[in-house]
């Protein structure tokens, strides 16, 4: 049950804050994309070229395997193929959603193809968020508990790291709200419900694979909690329709094949020797591994594109936030109670399936809006009281002191405990700015792959027609980055494929990158892929271990020109 008293009032100047929230939160997520953070990683290459594609042509290319798998083949570039306006993208091998791509198209269509505009429909998500939760619980919670949830998002660590880069999952903390927005409607008995609930759950089920097994966990949890209020036959069954739409064909393409290479390399019932026990075991262990204080708020997930090194998902300050609004929502029997605690306890569910990485903050990240939410009511509840319990009652206040006085001390207490917990956000911003923006933090190079991207900047920039460049073919994403950062044109790639314009994908495991240069002609060039503890890197940089190296498991590329 929820508390059943009617939403509260808001007034001008609540909406003017939530404005001003939701702009510092978009400043924060759409500045310096270009070079923050420093490198770009596979993944955004292949849905930089594809939006930009759709946005040119009206289609994407699909990349197979082909000559990257190191077979007899190998020296051959992989087959190149166009689709129009496709649902899933074929990405060596791997078939994935293409939404990032649809919603990239605007930004890549209108500024062109750059590092910047391929992240800026990551950062337009993150800022959405902000103003869509914002405005939820401003309705659901009270004015200020829905702005103190609205800030506490702008400065989350783990919504930040994930709305600059340019990957699918960071829809999930969206679609979720757009969700909870449609759970809050039901509440109240509002027809619009499903259908948004049903729409909301089938784009997260699309949108990002490692979702599905949270969405139907979560939307399991929703029926369970709400199957009193399931009623209005016509718009259930459009909300079951718009549920469908997209969650049938991509349930479908999971399972045919292609479609879950990823999880079967990383599911941990494919563990060698794996038992019905052990496989139990592990998932339990790889589950409550993400409740843990360790991972929540104080090393986080090890990945550098995944979180803030040496910080939790978290701050240390929601270690205290978190639990106090927990606490209040539960006991005070607020709206959208049960919905946010079933999705944290789902949340952990599509990383505990995988073997790779645990814990995954990325796998975890439904963990995300039920978290911050309650750690920004918790600050709220915890400002609210300080301003409720410190002041002086009027009747006891000393003579000869005015009454406003004595009332305002508690309030001054609350906005101390308010500013200083966000200087700890923002210390958290300031933080990531410094790590992933400066030269000096060569883990963050090597994890967002940047040393392939100043090879093919180097190549595109400097490369003279007729000078060949020599490609290794075990790398294979160079492919993409090739596309990216010559600006091939679609059909041009698809009809003549990738060896085209003096481009050479040689066999590594017939051939050493040596025994390459010494047959490379007067300006030709070589990329080679060196092992990242081999090389210091840009910048100025310090030198990386090699037990770092095998930590982020990614090399490095270096340019070697022919004089």
């Amino acid at each position: 049950m929820t508390d059943p008293s009617p939403p509260p009032s808001l007034q001008p100047g609540h909406r003017l804050l939530l404005a001003l929230i939701v702009l510092g939160g978009s400043i924060v997520r759409f500045a310096d994309l270009d070079h923050c953070p420093n490198g770009f990683f596979r993944d955004e290459v292949e849905k930089g070229y594809n939006a930009w594609a759709l946005a040119t042509s009206g289609g994407a290319i699909d990349l197979t395997p082909g000559g990257f798998d190191l077979t007899p083949s190998a020296a051959d570039p992989p087959s190149v193929r166009w689709r129009r306006w496709p649902f899933m993208i074929n990405v060596m091998g791997v078939k994935t959603s293409a939404l990032y791509q649809y919603a990239s198209m605007p930004f890549v269509g209108l500024w062109g193809l750059s590092v910047g505009t391929t992240r800026m429909a990551a950062a337009l998500a993150g800022a959405l968020t902000i103003l869509a939760a914002g405005w939820l619980f401003m309705r659901a919670w009270g004015p200020w508990q829905g702005l103190a949830i609205a800030l506490w998002i702008t400065l989350s660590p783990w919504h930040l790291v994930f709305s600059r880069w340019a990957l699918q999952g960071i829809f999930v903390p969206l679609l979720m709200t757009l969700t909870l927005i449609g759970v809050f409607g039901l509440e109240r008995q509002r027809r619009w419900a499903f259908p948004l609930i049903g729409a909301a759950l089938g784009l997260m089920f699309y949108a990002y694979s490692g979702a599905q097994p949270l969405v139907l966990a979560w939307g399991a949890c929703l029926v369970l909690l709400y199957r009193r209020s399931l009623k209005w036959a016509w718009a259930l069954w459009v909300g079951v329709g718009l549920f469908l739409v997209p969650a049938f064909p991509s349930l479908v393409v999971r399972l045919t094949e292609g479609g879950s290479q990823r999880l079967a390399r990383v599911a941990i019932w494919n563990e060698e020797g794996a038992t019905a026990v052990s496989v139990t075991g592990r998932f339990i262990f790889n589950y409550i591994t993400h409740f843990g204080p360790n991972f929540l708020f104080f090393n986080g997930d090890a990945l550098p594109r995944h979180s803030i090194p040496e910080m939790g998902q978290m701050t240390l300050v929601d270690m205290a936030l978190l639990p106090i609004g927990l606490i209040w929502t539960l006991r005070r029997r607020r709206p959208l109670a049960g919905a946010l605690l079933a999705a944290f306890l789902c949340g952990p569910i599509p990383a505990a399936l995988t073997r790779e990485g645990i814990p995954h903050a990325l796998r975890s990240i439904g963990m995300l809006t039920p978290a911050v939410a309650w750690s920004g009511v918790g600050l709220a509840v915890l400002a609210g009281w300080l301003a409720s319990k410190v002041n002086v009652p009027p009747a006891e206040a000393p003579a000869g002191r005015r009454r406003s006085a004595s009332l305002n001390k508690g309030q001054v207490y609350g906005l101390a405990v308010v500013a200083a917990c966000a200087v700890v956000g923002l210390s958290g911003v300031w933080r990531y700015w410094k790590t992933y923006r400066g030269p000096d933090s060569p883990l963050v190079q090597i994890a967002f792959q940047n040393g392939e991207r100043l090879a093919w900047e180097t190549i595109a920039q400097q490369k003279q027609p007729g000078q060949r460049v020599y490609v290794h073919a075990g790398s294979p994403y160079s492919a993409y980055y090739q596309l990216f950062f010559t600006r091939r044109h679609p059909h041009d790639a698809a009809f003549r494929g990738l060896a085209a314009d003096d481009f050479v994908y040689h066999d590594p495991s017939r051939q050493t990158p040596d025994q390459v240069w010494e047959g490379l002609d007067s300006g030709d060039w070589l990329l080679e892929v060196v092992h990242p503890a081999s090389v210091r890197l840009t910048g100025g940089g310090p030198w990386i271990t090699p037990l770092q190296a095998t930590r982020i498991r990614e090399a490095w590329v270096i340019t070697r020109h022919k004089p």
